[in-house]
């Protein structure tokens, strides 16, 4: 006897295209090879240049020095005004690389809304800070440092300092 085979059809569904992934949108990046790219110290409380080199070996960073022996932490400040910025809440991440002369903490923080803060990093010892801090239109981007005793009266280096988002 010959069979005659029937091919079984299956029924399949049409799921779409693909879901398309979150673009990496980048507001702001440093090289620091010649100038402060935008930083400044507000606090009137130290020096910045660029181009520097730390202790542990990074190179074109930006330095800060500090010129007084006042108590309390240090920031550093980025002008956000001339960038364009989402007005709804966004999560945004802030990257960069870090080293102190003396032990020292960083966090990030967008106008009054504050990152988490590292655990205190060993003297010359670079580290990465990476945070992502939900913020409505902000308009300022401070980098705040501490010493493990709560004062900052030395020199710490900043490179590679990134901003971005995905949407």
């Amino acid at each position: 006897m010959i069979g005659i085979g029937l091919p079984i059809i299956y029924p399949s569904f049409n799921t779409g295209d693909a879901p398309v992934a979150p673009t990496k949108q980048v507001l702001y990046e440093s090289d620091f090879t010649s100038d402060v790219d935008g930083w400044t110290d507000v606090q009137g409380l130290g020096g910045l240049s660029s181009g520097e080199t730390s202790n542990s070996g990074l190179t074109d960073t930006l330095e800060y020095v500090s010129a007084a022996p006042f108590p309390g932490s240090r920031f550093i400040r980025l002008d956000l005004s001339s960038l364009t910025i989402p007005a709804t809440a966004t999560d945004y991440t802030v990257k960069f690389s870090f080293e102190g002369i003396i032990p020292i903490r960083v966090k990030a923080k967008f106008d009054f809304v504050s990152g988490t803060s590292t655990d205190i990093v060993l003297a010359n010892t670079a580290s990465t800070y990476e945070d992502t801090i939900t913020a409505t239109n902000p308009t300022l981007l401070d980098i705040e440092f501490i010493s493990s005793d709560s004062n900052y009266t030395e020199t710490a280096f900043f490179k590679n300092i990134e901003l971005f988002y995905y949407a």
